[in-house]
């Protein structure tokens, strides 16, 4: 009886098994075994190149934190993810997610002005001093050429009190003083290197003892024009108006205080005037004694230079809702960073060097992290085309992670999706070349922060991987800190972040498209592409098990 009580059911299950195989509804397995596939079609090398051509191209000017090259390139990436079907997840039914911001300019109407007991100057920017810094007033002193050193028993800033002061300065040397003298010694990485005293860093030393800033008075040859060339005061006011500073509108952190000017000698000769001080006694008295001529100056400033101004940046979020009834309700997080570092002004410094690039200035960014940003958007479009997940897909593109991880710090404070719902953050950034540039590196893909937040995803992401990759989980450089995961790692999120390592083009105007290896991107995007996909279809979400930050 008992046997004869199984044929039925036994003979049904047969007949449905049969028939799911004859009308082609796959088993969990095979469903696993065409999404991968068909992923595998979708993420290409002509695709990640073409998508990377314009976002890390010459026209969106390094999409620095905000810029209009940055907003070009938050368009691309949404009008592709409404072109694959992904629902907006920013602000009032938009791809973008608002960051509202504080800005900060050098007005090109910036003035200083000075008073000395009765007698009065003003000098104006672009025509008399070139200006940077922020809006101050108090008290000035002299402090002769500004300069220190042990080896020529020389110091302009004895008993000299410049704390909170803005100390005025000459350019140069005293006459016949070897300027080697003056420079200073700085660390930079295992090396010490000799750093040369000049106007530049000259302030550098009246910081140091606590001073508001300086006004350096330049020489005759700071607006002298040589060859129809501009004159290093006008480079230097053109580069003044380029920068600029921005603060998320929310952060607690304040603009640095500090003022500084650099006056032509025909202005440097009014100002000393003004404030009593005979400059070729000054210059003669040194020049013989090659020692310090302190002189007493009561006087004043009021400088007006920076125009103040609310912007706005954007998170770039859309979302892909699961299929399943109960577990749609959990997310799967992808991200990558889609700014970089913008463009050099001229004649200023910044990251890295431009000089081995000739003429170079727009610090392209192709790997850190074109890459990343590429490489998920191409990984979007395959998770649009395969059978839609259990869980519900988030894609987010952070702004101004080079500014201080902005963009994730802002979206977990003001998430567009409940951040529980979140079970996994899976953030890429840089994975377009072989660390250090090493071939025998050609093979090698860190994953960070797996393991320090869920074994189970760790375990995960080297069980998917098998021995495709040598994966590495070290961190010697604290990675686990420097990108957009961090801030959801904090947030008991579990974390993997993947990365190929930095290079000798890391932050400099080198790093351009033609250098990416884009075989490789594609081999380390398909690996993350099925991690992402186990995570979006497994049982369970992975435990936050981790120490976290």
């Amino acid at each position: 009886m008992t046997t004869r009580r199984c044929l039925w059911p036994c003979a049904f299950l047969a007949i449905v098994v049969l028939s799911a195989s004859t009308l082609g509804f796959d088993s969990p397995s095979n469903t696993r075994t065409s999404d991968i596939e068909t992923a595998n079609r979708i993420i290409t090398t002509s695709k990640l190149k073409a998508h990377l051509s314009f976002i890390a191209s010459d026209e969106l000017e390094g999409r620095d934190t905000p810029s209009v090259g940055l907003n070009l390139a938050a368009r691309y990436i949404a009008s592709h993810m409404e072109g694959y079907g992904y629902q907006p997840a920013g602000d009032n039914g938009t791809y973008y997610q608002k960051i509202p911001m504080t800005r900060q300019r050098i007005s090109p109407n910036a003035k200083l002005k000075i008073q000395a007991g009765e007698k009065a100057a003003e000098f104006a920017f672009g025509t008399d001093c070139v200006a940077r810094g922020s809006n101050a007033n108090g008290n000035i002193v002299f402090a002769g050429y500004g300069l220190v050193s042990k080896q020529a028993e020389y110091d302009d800033y004895v008993g000299l009190e410049v704390r909170g002061k803005l100390v005025v300065v000459l350019d140069g040397f005293p006459e016949g003083m070897d300027p080697e003298l003056f420079a200073v010694e700085q660390r930079f990485g295992q090396r010490m290197v000799k750093t040369p005293m000049n106007a530049t860093t000259k302030p550098n030393l009246a910081r140091q003892r606590g001073a508001l800033g300086m006004i350096v008075i330049r020489d005759p040859e700071y607006t002298a024009s040589t060859d129809g060339q501009p004159s290093p005061f006008q480079t230097d006011a053109q580069a003044a108006l380029a920068r600029e500073t921005a603060r998320l509108e929310s952060s607690q952190q304040r603009f640095q205080p500090g003022v500084g000017f650099d006056l032509t000698a025909d202005a440097g000769t009014r100002l000393c005037q003004a404030l009593g001080v005979n400059l070729n006694e000054v210059r003669a008295k040194i020049n013989e004694t090659k020692k310090p001529f302190p002189v007493a100056v009561d006087a004043t400033f009021d400088a007006a230079i920076i125009m103040t101004d609310k912007v706005y940046t954007q998170n770039v979020c859309a979302f892909l809702e699961g299929s399943d009834p109960q577990l749609k309700e959990e997310i799967v997080l992808f991200s990558a960073h889609y700014d970089h570092v913008g463009v050099l002004p001229p004649g200023g410094r910044g990251p890295g060097q431009a000089g081995d690039a000739g003429n170079d200035r727009i610090y392209n960014g192709a790997d850190d992290d074109g890459s990343g940003t590429v490489g998920i958007l191409n990984m979007a479009e395959a998770f649009a085309a395969v059978n839609r997940p259990r869980r519900s897909l988030l894609f987010i593109w952070h702004a101004g992670e080079e500014k201080g991880l902005w963009g994730s710090d802002y979206y977990v404070k003001n998430p567009t999706k409940p951040l529980d719902k979140i079970v996994t953050n899976i953030n890429i950034d840089m994975i377009g070349r072989n660390s250090d540039d090493k071939p025998e590196n050609a093979n090698h893909l860190f994953v960070i922060g797996a393991t320090r937040t869920s074994k189970e995803l760790r375990d995960l992401v080297f069980k998917v991987n098998a021995d495709r990759i040598r994966l590495d989980e070290t961190d010697t450089g604290n990675f686990f800190m420097r990108s957009d995961h961090f801030n959801y790692a904090k947030n008991r999120i579990p974390v993997a972040f993947f990365f190929t390592g930095v290079h000798k083009d890391y932050h400099r105007v080198t790093d351009e498209v033609q250098l990416i290896l884009f075989d490789k991107m594609k081999k380390v995007l398909d690996i993350i592409f099925e991690c992402g996909l186990e995570v979006a279809n497994r049982d369970t979400r992975p435990a936050f098990t981790g120490s976290g930050p």
